[in-house]
């Protein structure tokens, strides 16, 4: 995993990415992120029934565009 900031950090915060790739609800790859801290927002690494990632359960999982990553923060990261 890749630690990272979402585009998006003044809302969902800094997360570790946990999936990439595509979904069917969003065209192209997507960037599944288990955050950092608790958002209302935030999923459970799971959209419509179908598990992507797991996470510390609802609320704690968000998904992005990989170009709303803002940082990565572990320059050693693969």
């Amino acid at each position: 995993p890749i630690p990272c900031v979402p585009w998006q950090s003044q809302t969902s915060g800094h997360g570790t990415v946990k999936y990439v790739g595509k979904t069917g609800f969003s065209k192209g790859k997507v960037v599944g992120l288990e955050l950092d801290s608790w958002y209302e927002k935030g999923n459970d690494g799971s959209v419509n029934g179908k598990r992507f990632f797991v996470t510390k359960g609802p609320g704690w999982g968000y998904f992005t565009k990989p170009s709303s990553i803002a940082e990565v923060l572990d320059k050693k990261a693969p």
